[in-house]
């Protein structure tokens, strides 16, 4: 199990902000999609059930896939009766087949404060709102020069209570350094840097 390595930086900063018990989130404006079909595409290759079969208020699934090697990872973070949690699957292609190894975030202790821990991933959750993850659209939709074939492809999938919506980027970093106005492309960056940020 592996915790959060940056933590220990935020306690003085935010203990002051976390005197106030977590509330109801804020999602500020949502697309969903009316015809999401509820499969395991995120969720067999890590051995967990899939998005809909979730008992989160709020869940959220980023999952990323390799080529050509076809290694995955899927990072699932939840909210659920005011509290947060957050998971990271990986399937890894090794020499004689594929390997499972799943990593948590739990608190440094049994004893440290769930303010301080929940506080956290509410400025995670407000940093990806505010980068637009529930307003973007496919990649394929948006005008890019270039075009890349290997690379890793992302699908982020969210679950806003009983509502679903998906949508796909790829070759992020790769795709702005050609399209370096593009706001979505900096929105999919940011949006998997935090993400992957609570894990390093």
């Amino acid at each position: 199990m592996k915790q959060m390595r940056y933590i220990l930086t935020l306690i003085i900063i935010f203990n002051g902000l976390c005197s106030n018990s977590q509330t109801r989130l804020k999602y500020g404006d949502v697309i969903f999609d009316s015809s999401f079909t509820c499969n395991n595409s995120d969720s067999f290759n890590y051995g967990i059930n899939n998005i809909c079969k979730s008992n989160n208020e709020f869940e959220l699934r980023l999952e990323s896939i390799a080529r050509p090697n076809g290694s995955r990872e899927l990072i699932v973070i939840g909210y659920n009766k005011e509290k947060w949690y957050a998971n990271k699957y990986l399937y890894l292609r090794g020499s004689v087949g594929y390997k499972r190894e799943t990593i948590n975030i739990l608190p440094l202790s049994e004893d440290f404060d769930y303010k301080i821990y929940n506080h956290i991933f509410k400025l995670t959750f407000d940093t990806l709102k505010n980068n637009r993850i529930f307003l973007l659209p496919n990649q394929d939709v948006l005008k890019l020069d270039g075009i890349i074939l290997d690379g890793t492809i992302y699908k982020l999938t969210y679950k806003v209570n009983n509502k679903y919506r998906q949508y796909n980027f790829n070759n992020i970093e790769s795709y702005f350094a050609d399209n370096p106005k593009s706001k979505e492309l900096q929105n999919y960056i940011k949006i998997t840097k935090y993400m992957y940020m609570l894990f390093n």
